[in-house]
């Protein structure tokens, strides 16, 4: 091997992998320095233990203000932590990028905040180079969490909703304190599926920051009511889908809890605005 260099990167990781690439791709002699091995497909044996040892740097600690220590996972082998991540590629959510310029400071452009749109066409070259792909050969386990998430998502929607209508002026007290009560249970619900989904090593999805709602439409009480009614026909719909596929036996004896209550709330909405609580013998 030679012994001059123009660049030497120390770790083959997300930021010493692509440094020492587009060094590279740019015509600089670069060696790129790894401690750990360089392993391929076959290398993998699904033996977390074993991959434990052989690929993770032991584990650190850091503490936050608030007394509670922060678990950091790094991978110690080429790749870095990219490799031991099952090759998940994200890209960050808009909140979390909101979060950067007033932690760090850092601008798009010398003056302005980082934006989702500021990063898009670099996602767009990194996806591009390393054929990132949706994936539809997912387990069944994958299924089963991603309608846990889905109906988290639709209580915390809920939620947003009920707010809106119990903010809109147009609800007689009696209906208001209904709708406050309805609001209070599918924060209930959201409390109990966040718990469950986090007990099954998940981590629940949280509130938009803004939700569209159909506002400009509600003009009288029985607008709000139906608007309600829709969102919990929704929700019914939602969870008979969800509890059929949940094979976690906690998650599909709350969801299907739920089930019950949000049909309730369904039926209670439909009398109050003059129709039949129970449409059918059937609910799809």
């Amino acid at each position: 091997m030679k012994d001059r260099f123009d660049v030497v990167v120390v770790g083959s990781g997300a930021g010493g992998g692509v440094i020492a690439g587009e060094l590279a791709q740019r015509g600089r002699d670069v060696l790129l320095l790894e401690c750990g091995p360089h392993l391929r497909a076959a290398d993998f044996t699904r033996w977390e233990s074993k991959a434990a040892h052989e690929l993770f740097w032991p584990l650190r600690f850091a503490p936050l203000p608030n007394g509670e220590l922060v678990t950091f996972l790094a991978g110690r082998c080429v790749g870095g932590t990219t490799t031991i991540n099952t090759k998940v590629a994200f890209r960050a959510h808009e909140r979390d990028v909101a979060k950067w310029h007033p932690a760090s400071g850092l601008t798009s452009d010398g003056s302005e905040p980082f934006s989702v749109s500021d990063l898009e066409p670099y996602y767009d070259r990194v996806e591009q180079v390393l054929g990132v792909r949706e994936r539809s050969d997912w387990e069944k386990s994958v299924y089963t969490a991603e309608a846990g998430f889905r109906a988290l998502g639709a209580e915390l929607e809920a939620i947003a909703a009920y707010q809106v209508g119990a903010e809109s002026g147009l609800l007689q007290k009696p209906v208001l304190d209904l709708a406050v009560s309805f609001q209070s249970h599918h924060k209930e619900h959201a409390d109990v599926l966040a718990k469950t989904i986090a007990k099954l090593g998940g981590k629940p999805v949280i509130a938009k920051s803004k939700y569209t709602f159909p506002t400009d439409t509600l003009k009288t009480q029985n607008d709000v009511l139906r608007f309600a009614a829709t969102l919990e026909k929704g929700a019914v719909s939602a969870y008979l889908g969800a509890v059929p596929v949940f094979g976690n036996r906690d998650l599909a004896k709350a969801a299907a809890s739920i089930l019950g209550d949000e049909a309730m709330h369904w039926a209670i909405l439909r009398n109050a605005v003059g129709e039949a609580p129970v449409p059918a013998a059937f609910v799809s």
